[in-house]
Formats: C-alpha cells, sequence, structure tokens
C-alpha cells in the first residue's frame, strides 16, 4: 500500500513538473501581461519609467506576437503615441510575418501623431 502511495505520489510531481515546463511559464507571462495592464502602469508615471516598464513587458512577451501588438493598440489608445511606435517598430522587426497593412498605417499613424501632427 506505502509502495502505491509513492508510485502515485512520484508520478503527480513528475506530472506537475511536465506540465509547468510546457505551459506553466507562457500561463505565467500571460498573467503577468494581463497584471501590468490592469495596475495602469501608464497614468502616475514618468516618459522614462513608461519605457522601462514597456521594455519588460515586451521582453516577456517576446514570443508572442499578439500581445505585443495588443500592447502597441492599448499605448494607442491611452495616446502614449512615441511608446505605441516604438511598440510597433519592434513588432515589425520581431515579427515580420505578423505585420499586414493594418500594422503598417497604424505605425503610420503613431510616427504622425507623435510629431505632434493632427489628423483630420
Amino acid at each position: 500500500m506505502i509502495k502505491k502511495i509513492k508510485i502515485f505520489g512520484l508520478s503527480l510531481a513528475l506530472s506537475a513538473a511536465i506540465y509547468f515546463f510546457l505551459f506553466g511559464q507562457e500561463n505565467f507571462q500571460k498573467l503577468n501581461f494581463q497584471n501590468d495592464l490592469q495596475q495602469n502602469f501608464i497614468d502616475n508615471a514618468s516618459f522614462e519609467e513608461k519605457k522601462s516598464k514597456i521594455d519588460s513587458i515586451i521582453n516577456l512577451s517576446n514570443s508572442n506576437p499578439a500581445q505585443v501588438y495588443f500592447l502597441a493598440n492599448y499605448l494607442f489608445d491611452k495616446s502614449e503615441y512615441a511608446l505605441a511606435s516604438r511598440t510597433l517598430e519592434h513588432f515589425i522587426l520581431n515579427f515580420p510575418y505578423d505585420a499586414d497593412a493594418e500594422v503598417m498605417a497604424l505605425t503610420a499613424e503613431t510616427k504622425y501623431l507623435s510629431n505632434n501632427k493632427i489628423l483630420l
């Protein structure tokens, strides 16, 4: 009976380790990404603090182009055009096969708006 319990416990621990190795790291990255966006780090921070935080978010999301693009759109919606432009440039350089006409148009728009131009 004790041998069966040990085997069951060992198989459970091994299964948990394999799950974390295959899926757990990505899930933790997604949770960290969501947490960063929910904290509204944009509202009360200096430009350098925002830039540093965005760089750390991008580094965590480096294998996920959807998160990087979402972050760029989030920054655009918060009127942080210079930061959105940097994020989109990172997206285009690191995920060239995912960059389509919409990404290019948003990049051009953020560059235009970051130079204090007004869209009509």
